[in-house]
């Protein structure tokens, strides 16, 4: 609700992906839907407002990362994060043409 009251016109999702060798790595992921969950709230919350899926997608939303756009979502991140590797670009760009969504430029 803070990032209601800041007027913010982007909202950035990441999911944690617990990286063996670090402090976080025996926590639990979310489930997918769990991650839906989150986007669709998200939503709610903030209508008209960007909510871009990035860090943890592949991880936690699997083989239903389509269906972040149907839960809400505006965009998404594509390729290399900063300390993990994304899915190819490629694959993104391709996930979102059958979904019927357009590209635009960056």
């Amino acid at each position: 609700m803070t990032l209601r009251e800041l007027c913010v016109d982007s909202i950035p999702v990441n999911f944690l992906n617990p990286v063996p060798g670090t402090p976080v790595e025996g926590i639990r992921g979310l489930t997918p839907f769990e991650c839906l969950t989150i986007i669709a709230m998200l939503r709610l919350c903030h209508p008209g407002r960007e909510i871009i899926v990035c860090g943890g997608r592949e991880v936690n939303l699997r083989d239903l990362q389509g269906l972040m756009f149907a839960a809400g979502a505006t965009g998404t991140m594509a390729g290399n994060y900063l300390t993990t590797a994304g899915r190819p670009a490629e694959d993104d760009v391709r996930m979102i043409r059958d979904l019927g969504l357009s590209l635009l430029p960056v």
